[in-house]
């Protein structure tokens, strides 16, 4: 690199004073220039930046240099009257002179312009990013509460706190003007349960009528939900209670205290397993008296877990693996941890394989379930998180908002047409997948056979956190009636 050239080094100290020629002026000196300013010097005698000064880039032959500290102008010195001074260039615009007059060109102005366009799109990224209601993106940080609408819902119930705060049984819930922000989702022979991070509801759908038939206050911020001994088992980010609903007679008929907070939950046998973000560890609770059992310490900030048979896998959000859980013995044995991609989120099981969404650069991992190999890095779309074996097929939601399908006898992945919608969660239900969009506050009816949206329960319509939490059937607990 050369001292002419931007960014090339030169020693340290000050510019040399560029000092005007004695005499008439050039021969070639514009004719409309009265005063006789100096040309720049040609090419062969251009005078280098002097090694102690930093360097300048060039400008073009012709231009004529802004005068130093004692130059025919002080600094701060308009030029004489009738000269055609033009600005110092800058290294965002060209230029060429002509009489002394500049002739910019259009590249200077088109960076500026791109460079202005991508800093606001970099902006509204972040924005966005920062205000999607996905709260298990921070679960310490609680949900957000950035939506408002309409107030109105057709349920009746209670205020739980008594002191008309509609707080809920374990704590308040999000802000009054926050809509519903589907968490967790899972489904029984009848019905889907929703979690709501933002007002700490449980929906209940009807699944022969896609309505709402009913809302539960349990608190909080509500967290995973899972159905398992004839319970409705929910999370919670804002306590340690993980509680367990009649789904008849919409009371709290269990109650499990978790050493941390739950976030995922799964079930299968009789056990309830949860994601203990807080503690590192998955927790296990008897489902049929509530009790809590035993925790296993698995990698940093697990987020999500499935069970299928004796086996457990878990996703280590903070430690960027995957940890599989041997519940066949007495106590439940963490005998596996694979490193994944940046940010695991959800697991799902299926074709021999786990898959695992990383939220953080945009894939799938599909490793076997038997040894925990690697098999492949399968690129989706932004922020993949959900994700669901069902028809043969990986369902996975993304940011995007988009849906994948992942053909496991390829590891090929294709977006689906016409599925703009976001996944927090999922539920298979045959050839459903029942998913929870947060950001749309909607939950959304799968068909994986013709691949097409079957319906789309708008939630954000039933009103305001405010709204229902005051209108909201309030389960009391334990069983009392």
């Amino acid at each position: 690199m050369t001292a002419s050239e931007p960014g090339s080094e030169a020693g340290s100290g000050q510019p040399e004073p560029f000092a005007p020629p004695s005499g008439p002026p050039p021969a070639d000196s514009p004719a409309d220039n009265p005063v006789g300013w100096p040309q720049a010097p040609a090419p062969a005698s251009w005078p280098q930046a002097p090694a102690a000064s930093w360097p300048q880039a060039p400008a073009p032959a012709s231009w004529p240099q802004a005068p130093a500290s004692g130059s025919p102008l002080a600094p701060g010195q308009p030029p004489p009257a009738g000269s055609q001074w033009p600005p110092a260039p800058s290294p965002w615009t060209s230029g060429t002179t002509t009489s002394g007059t500049v002739q910019r060109g259009s590249s200077g102005r088109t960076l500026i312009w791109i460079a202005a366009a991508a800093a606001i799109a970099l902006i509204a990224a972040l924005l966005a990013f920062a205000a999607l209601p996905d709260s298990d993106r921070d679960p310490l940080a609680g949900p957000a509460s950035t939506l408002g609408g309409p107030g109105g819902n057709p349920f009746g119930g209670g205020d739980p706190s008594g002191d008309g705060s509609g707080g809920g049984l374990f704590g308040p819930g999000g802000s009054g003007s926050a809509l519903l922000q589907p968490d967790s989702i899972d489904v029984d022979e009848r019905s889907a349960w929703v979690s709501d991070s933002s007002c700490g509801l449980v929906i209940h759908i009807d699944k022969a009528t896609n309505e709402v038939a009913g809302i539960v206050d349990v608190g909080g911020s509500a967290s995973g939900v899972t159905v398992e001994g004839g319970s409705v088992w929910v999370g919670n980010r804002s306590n340690s209670r993980v509680v367990g609903l009649d789904p008849d007679r919409i009371v709290i008929d269990k109650t499990a205290t978790v050493p941390g907070n739950a976030l995922g939950l799964a079930s299968a046998g009789g056990e309830v397993w949860t994601a203990d973000y807080e503690t590192s560890s998955v927790d296990r609770i008897d489902a049929t008296t509530g009790n809590y059992l035993d925790s296993t310490t698995v990698g940093a900030s697990p987020h999500h877990v499935v069970v299928e048979g004796d086996q457990v896998w878990v996703t280590n959000n903070g430690a960027d693996t995957v940890s599989r859980i041997d519940a066949s013995g007495a106590a439940p044995v963490a005998d596996l941890e694979v490193t994944v991609g940046s940010g695991p989120l959800h697991v799902a099981l299926g074709a021999d394989s786990a898959w695992v969404t990383n939220g953080g650069d945009g894939t799938v991992h599909r490793l076997n379930a038997v040894t925990g190999a690697v098999e492949a890095v399968i690129p989706v779309g932004v922020f993949p998180h959900a994700l669901a074996f069902a028809s043969g097929q990986v369902w996975v939601g993304s940011d995007g908002p988009d849906l994948w399908r992942i053909d496991p006898a390829t590891n090929l992945a294709t977006r689906v047409s016409d599925a703009s919608f976001t996944s927090i969660d999922m539920a298979v239900d045959g050839t459903t997948v029942w998913v929870a969009d947060a950001a749309g506050s909607a939950v959304v009816r799968f068909d994986t056979v013709t691949g097409q949206v079957a319906e789309t329960i708008d939630l954000g319509q039933l009103g305001t956190c405010e709204g229902l939490r005051q209108d909201a059937v309030v389960p009391p607990p334990n069983g009392a009636v």
